[in-house]
């Protein structure tokens, strides 16, 4: 038992589908938190929690690649 820390996203009124989403191996950081504002004002009630909430709260890690970028998707040594 325990509590958690995490994010909730949903519309002022109304029920709405759920959705929970799992974060990667970084935990939960900005990019998931716009990921639950932006299902969230489609008509979702989302469920972001932090898996390593027994550790410390979120965010845990704040310099990590993003991979929007297609080189970081794809790094250097990948040529097309």
């Amino acid at each position: 038992m325990g509590v958690g820390d995490g994010a909730f996203f949903h519309l002022a009124n109304g029920s709405h589908p759920g959705v929970l989403v799992w974060t990667d191996v970084f935990g939960l950081r900005p990019v998931f938190r716009e990921l639950g504002r932006r299902l969230a004002s489609v008509g979702y009630s989302v469920l972001i929690p932090n898996p390593f909430y027994r550790t410390a709260k979120s965010p845990l890690f704040t310099d990590v690649p993003s991979f929007i970028s297609r080189a970081t998707r794809i790094g250097p040594s990948c040529r097309h």
